[in-house]
């Protein structure tokens, strides 16, 4: 703490308390922290002009363990290595975490002082604007809360990379303006900007031994200047089905909601819905090309559709070696599909096997459901404790096939 004083003389300046390690402590923390608390009562006490904490960052965390409870008080901070160094940290909180009222830096060989002081500020003139993409903003200015010595200048920058600036509503336009503010002036002449990408831009203008100001703009897309649709291209088979996507775009790419989008078709089949961001268009019975189109106000855009004959397959049904085990008789019994034209196997198709008693139009007595195999197989074991003659029967699905199908008839 400083030198002793008369309680008289106390109140006439303001009491710096010093943490330094060079001073006497306890390694209890706390303690330490109730001394501080003490001397700042006291000195607040008796009515001094104000209280402050002078200290580093190591001292005040090995003395004081890094408590906040003197956050309210000013801060002198050491360390800075110019003059220049020590205006940079006012504004700023010191190691106790109270503001910066006094910074120390070196000087000729001494110890200087500089004493932060409030700085006049800029202020946006009116409110933030709501700005349409590619269309300039209305008039802007601001506001100094005091008028300069002499010419200022003030710069405005945007943090959005294609926000721009221009003097006049038309133009030219640059990513940076700067405002030359007479002395004497309190305000800046006006000026516009404009954005192409819509979300929200924050201006900011700053000037030399001014604070900076900020103002945080909307920009909105633009009116509907494209409409795509995805996919862009597709080959559907007769009697089969295609979902489409919407999306529509202003002139500078913003994304505009496209839920509203009224579907068309010149393909041989329909489209359902007829309005929404996606349809589905189902193929009819008969080849044929054509498009699929969305419509967001006057603006379209197209896919191209051609609809193919069904390819055809093959299904053959096989049966293993009958066996019998725990009082049944079990059957393998094996679906395998192929292409009709290259014979390959046709993989991931949907199958079903059924076993009818009799003849293949009897009554069905099992049935089992997969997906074929990478050699177009599907297959289960039919058990069953009564011999006779029966008929297994084999189903199979895929998109760009017609449906397949294969019997067997046998015995057990």
């Amino acid at each position: 703490m400083g030198p002793a004083r008369s309680h008289e003389d106390a109140g006439r300046e303001r009491w710096w308390l010093d943490v330094e390690s060079a001073n006497s402590w306890t390694t209890t923390t706390g303690l330490n922290v109730d001394a501080l608390q003490g001397e700042a009562d006291y000195l607040g006490s008796v009515g001094v002009a104000g209280v402050g904490f002078y200290a580093g960052s190591s001292n005040w965390q090995s003395i004081t363990g890094g408590t906040t409870v003197f956050s309210g008080y000013p801060s002198w901070v050491p360390g800075a290595g110019t003059l220049t160094d020590a205006q940079s940290k006012c504004g700023g909180t010191g190691a106790s975490g109270g503001p910066v009222a006094l910074a120390q830096y070196l000087s000729s060989g001494f110890d200087g002082d500089y004493q932060c002081v409030a700085q006049p500020g800029l202020t946006f003139v009116g409110s933030p604007q709501m700005l349409t993409a590619g269309t300039a903003s209305g008039s802007i200015s601001l506001q100094l809360s005091q008028a300069p010595s002499g010419s200022l200048a003030v710069t405005v920058t945007s943090n959005s990379t294609t926000g721009l600036f221009s003097t006049t509503a038309a133009g030219p336009w640059s990513a940076t303006m700067t405002l030359s503010v007479p002395a004497g002036a309190t305000s800046t002449g006006t000026f516009y900007s404009v954005d192409t990408k819509a979300g929200t831009p924050t201006l900011t203008a700053i000037a030399s031994g001014y604070t900076s100001a900020s103002q945080t703009e909307t920009v909105v897309a633009g009116p509907v200047a494209a409409v795509s649709v995805s996919p862009a291209t597709a080959t559907v088979p007769v009697g089969g089905t295609q979902v489409f996507s919407a999306s529509a775009a202003d002139a500078y790419g913003n994304p505009i909601d496209a839920t509203g989008a009224a579907w068309s078709t010149t393909a041989p089949g329909t489209v359902a819905p007829a309005t929404g961001n996606q349809t589905a268009f189902t193929a009819a019975s008969t080849a044929g090309s054509g498009s699929v189109t969305a419509s967001v106000g006057s603006v379209s855009g197209s896919a191209s559709v051609s609809v193919v004959a069904s390819q055809q397959m093959n299904v053959v049904v096989t049966r293993g070696s009958t066996f019998r085990s725990g009082g049944r008789y079990h059957v393998p019994l094996t679906s395998t599909a192929t292409d009709a034209g290259t014979g390959a196997p046709i993989a991931g198709a949907g199958a079903t096997l059924e076993v009818a008693s009799g003849t293949c139009s009897g009554l069905i007595v099992a049935s089992a459901s997969g997906s074929t195999d990478s050699n177009g197989k599907f297959g289960f074991a039919f058990k069953t404790k009564a011999r006779g003659s029966y008929c297994a029967l084999a189903t199979v699905n895929t998109a760009g096939y017609a449906t397949g199908s294969g019997s067997l008839s046998f015995a057990v």
